[in-house]
């Protein structure tokens, strides 16, 4: 299992996992979820996957098992966007509670933004955690490569459990909501 941080400098590096990272989203988040994304019939993103962002690819064999996204709190935008947190607090992402977002979320080139947190869904439960273990550890090592003192994250509360389990300090915001039937709340890792 290997794991590669993808900009648009080096989408090269990942071979058909680039393509198939975007197939497995819209599979996940799309197809699984329901979730009304911008998507093509085989693959999905959106507007924070821009000049700035940095896919992590997790594969095995060459083929992607797993990923996430880092964006920094103060990247660059092309239109109205900022990052998601910010934009959902600002109102401009539905399906996101307002109450559940912290009102101090940062614009600091210092704090990166981790979304899109995927495991490819027929692995084995032993796999799944390796995967696990991977994009969590790929995505910190990435943001703090590039500067990055701390993420900041909205997920389901028992993925801060692995965070947990895997050493790194965590720190969750007291509001937590339902997405999808699942209790999720805004978390901050230090790197």
């Amino acid at each position: 299992m290997q794991s590669i941080a993808v900009d648009f400098s080096n989408i090269h590096q990942a071979g058909n996992a680039w393509n198939e990272y975007w197939q497995l989203r819209k599979d996940e988040f799309v197809d699984k979820k329901g979730w009304e994304l911008p998507h093509t019939d085989t693959l999905e993103f959106d507007w924070y996957d821009r000049p700035g962002a940095q896919w992590i690819i997790v594969m095995e064999d060459g083929h992607c098992v797993g990923g996430s996204r880092l964006l920094r709190t103060d990247a660059p935008s092309y239109g109205q966007e900022s990052y998601m947190l910010k934009d959902a607090q600002d109102g401009l992402i539905s399906g996101i509670p307002v109450e559940m977002i912290p009102a101090d979320l940062p614009r600091d080139h210092r704090i990166y933004e981790a979304t899109r947190f995927f495991v490819r869904r027929d692995l084995s439960p032993k796999k799944a955690m390796k995967v696990q273990r991977e994009i969590v550890c790929k995505t910190a090592t990435t943001a703090r490569s590039l500067g990055g003192e701390q993420l900041v994250a909205l997920m389901p509360c028992k993925i801060y459990r692995i965070f947990r389990r895997f050493g790194f300090e965590v720190v969750e915001h007291d509001v937590i909501a339902d997405i999808d039937g699942i209790p999720h709340t805004v978390g901050w890792l230090k790197l």
